[in-house]
């Protein structure tokens, strides 16, 4: 792809082109245009062939998607899951009533 001229007017851009849209997402042209076929990314048609992609609809798309750890697990016995505010443990740590849980 040919690079774009810096914008002189210090504005900044609004829609990105489909593979600059896959550059910042870190993913192929290929993937994106994947994405746009099933209707998974948003977009905007000008035309009726080309494509681009609402820079803050793109970032709002990242966040909505991204998943974050919902509680820390302790990391040594001295942190018990009683102390941790976990009804469902013994003072030893052990589950009372739940099956044990594997690591991933």
């Amino acid at each position: 792809m040919k690079p774009r001229p810096a914008d002189t007017t210090g504005t900044p851009r609004l829609l990105l082109r489909p593979q600059e849209a896959a550059q910042s997402l870190g993913v192929s042209l290929r993937t994106v245009m994947a994405w746009v076929g099933a209707g998974e990314i948003p977009f905007v048609r000008i035309g009726e062939r080309n494509l681009r992609f609402p820079l803050e609809a793109l970032r709002e798309w990242v966040a909505a998607r991204t998943s974050w750890p919902t509680q820390l697990v302790p990391s040594g016995p001295e942190q018990s899951s009683v102390s941790a505010g976990n009804p469902g443990a013994s003072k030893n740590g052990a589950a009372v009533g739940a099956a044990k849980q594997t690591p991933l």
